[in-house]
């Protein structure tokens, strides 16, 4: 925990609710365009990570009284690549430490290829009620440049395991301008994009 005495000596008041990021730094493998602090190859690490970040939840939820959680959002990294026991230990350990609204939004970050029906339904169970997937393009060129490991196909494949496991609340990250992506795979990506009916797309470059 960092030094924590100017917040306990003059603690601010979170009464009127907070917004919670977790960052999740692990990846399968990581893609050449992300500077985002991430990495691959320490599996072994995990474990202990997510020991330690249920420590700093336990103390900012003691220090700051427990305050109301209006917002929760898994960011990484690659959320979706924990073990679905451990996000489940994180989703207890944040009921326990915080006072998460019932109509709280919480987003994991998820890559398509880690989406199955079985890790959907934990993901659900566990409180997870919006998955913001990185498709990046519908275009399998596109894709093999950008070093993702799924497939266009497995993308919507991916979209759709989601929506029957019960996600109403779904978005999609698309990149643009990438280098030599033409004006019609950009509109490809869209169309296919917009013909899911994803709930938000969000679109970088």
């Amino acid at each position: 925990m960092p030094n924590l005495a100017p917040i306990q000596h003059n603690p601010p008041n979170y009464r009127s609710g907070i917004g919670l990021y977790l960052h999740v730094p692990f990846c399968q493998t990581k893609c050449p365009y992300c500077d985002f602090n991430t990495y691959s190859g320490i599996e072994d690490q995990i474990s202990g990570y997510v020991v330690s970040l249920q420590d700093e939840l336990r103390g900012w939820g003691t220090l700051l009284s427990r305050p109301p959680v209006k917002t929760i959002f898994l960011g990484g990294g690659t959320p979706s690549y924990l073990p679905t026991s451990d996000l489940e230990d994180v989703q207890k350990t944040i009921r326990a430490s915080f006072e998460v609204s019932p109509t709280a939004e919480i987003t994991m970050e998820c890559n398509p290829g880690d989406v199955t029906a079985e890790k959907a339904a934990c993901w659900l169970e566990s409180g997870v009620n919006r998955i913001s997937m990185g498709v990046q393009s519908f275009d399998d060129g596109l894709l093999s440049l950008l070093g993702r490991r799924h497939t266009a196909l497995e993308a919507k494949q991916a979209f759709h395991t989601l929506r029957d496991a019960g996600f109403r609340n779904q978005s999609i990250d698309l990149i643009y301008g990438l280098p030599y992506q033409s004006p019609e795979q950009w509109s490809h990506t869209l169309s296919e994009a917009i013909g899911l009916e994803s709930d938000h797309i969000s679109l970088y470059s």
